[in-house]
């Protein structure tokens, strides 16, 4: 085997010790590096870079036996991911994100460091696969572990950057991961994972949300009051703003109408939160731009699998590629199509029995039924 240098991203989780424990295993010259992304020091978040994450990623780097280093990118984690995620609330739409730090941080900064270091690839303890070809073309499979695949987040990857990455544990089962940290003595074997957003405190966005608002100044007029109107446009309550609001959700939206409703619309333009029975909030197809295609765009439509949310099942469709962008259309409506989530097409490879991603892009609006 080639030995490499390679630096593994570890965020003081059992995955990420993992995979550097077993490359360090192989032979390989691994160098841990762990990211302080919050400011001032922020701690009980659960987020990469934590006091308390920093000290255990050093603790298991010292029990692997590699070196190990810290590195701040705080300020461009909160221009990139946090400012990103209040302007998109604000503007309407539902953020990812994991999406946003997968693209801007995670990937693209440690390729800056790796590079300083003479290393050739960058490893994280993120659940996926890559497979190469015979000619060497490289392909994005979800992970073995159906429960922990993070496929989803990583769409944006290109053919040079799957040549140039790593995930040690994706093909392992999370049980499995678990008892490779105890045959290693890792400190973080019993570790729990990181839930939800890891920078929002108490798991509450709105709060956060309102927080940073309050922050910059005088609200925006999406962080204001306004009408909550049925799907005649009957005006029949009042919200306290657009950016506190999801499409899909029932909870906190008020309508004095029988029966249930949800929001099946936000309107940033008008601060508008359209709502409805549950069946408004099917969608029979989505439009979404900032397309990656990880290897080839495809030259016509297709059918293939689409994915609208993280834990959502993907669904049979038909794409249609266009200059920078695509249109789905579902074979069967799909709930809670939400701008600003990813699309991620998937397909069927049956020879491996695992859904390959294809690519993805931002949702940028719904297509009804």
């Amino acid at each position: 085997m080639t030995q490499r240098k390679i630096i593994v991203a570890m965020s003081g989780g059992v995955d990420s010790s993992v995979a550097a424990a077993l490359l360090a295993r192989e032979g390989h010259e691994v160098i841990g590096v762990t990211m302080r992304l919050l400011k001032g020091g922020a701690t009980g978040f659960g987020c990469c870079g934590a006091p308390e994450d920093l000290l255990i990623a050093k603790r298991a780097a010292e029990k692997i036996g590699i070196p190990h280093y810290v590195l701040d990118f705080s300020n461009e984690f909160e221009e990139k991911v946090v400012d990103y995620f209040v302007g998109s609330y604000l503007a309407g739409e539902t953020p990812n994100p994991c999406l946003a730090c997968n693209r801007h941080i995670k990937f693209s900064r440690l390729k800056n460091f790796a590079t300083s270091l003479g290393a050739t690839h960058i490893a994280t303890g993120h659940y996926a696969r890559i497979e190469e070809e015979a000619d060497g073309t490289r392909r994005l499979f979800e992970s073995a572990d159906a429960a922990k695949d993070q496929s989803y987040v990583l769409y944006n990857f290109d053919q040079d950057g799957l040549a140039a990455t790593l995930f040690p544990v994706g093909g392992t089962p999370k049980p499995m991961v678990r008892e490779l940290a105890r045959d290693f003595h890792l400190p973080n074997a019993g570790k729990k994972d990181s839930q939800e957003i890891c920078f929002v405190p108490n798991r509450d966005y709105r709060a956060f949300v309102r927080e940073k608002v309050a922050d910059a100044g005088a609200p925006p007029a999406t962080a204001r009051p306004g009408p909550i109107v049925d799907d005649s446009g009957r005006v029949v309550g009042e919200h306290q703003g657009v950016a506190f609001y999801t499409v899909g959700q029932r909870s906190g939206v008020g309508g004095g109408s029988e029966g249930p409703r949800y929001v099946s619309k936000l309107d940033p333009e008008t601060n508008t939160v359209v709502i409805g029975p549950d069946q408004s909030n099917l969608s029979g197809g989505l439009v979404a731009d900032d397309v990656n295609w990880v290897a080839e765009r495809p030259a016509a439509s297709f059918e293939a699998l689409v994915k609208i949310r993280y834990r959502h099942e993907p669904a049979p469709a038909t794409i249609e590629p266009s200059a920078g962008g695509f249109q789905v259309r579902f074979k069967e409506p799909q709930r809670a199509v939400s701008p600003g989530q990813a699309a991620v097409v998937y397909r069927w490879d049956a020879r491996r029995e695992a859904r390959e991603v294809l690519g993805g892009g931002k949702i940028t609006a719904a297509l009804s039924q």
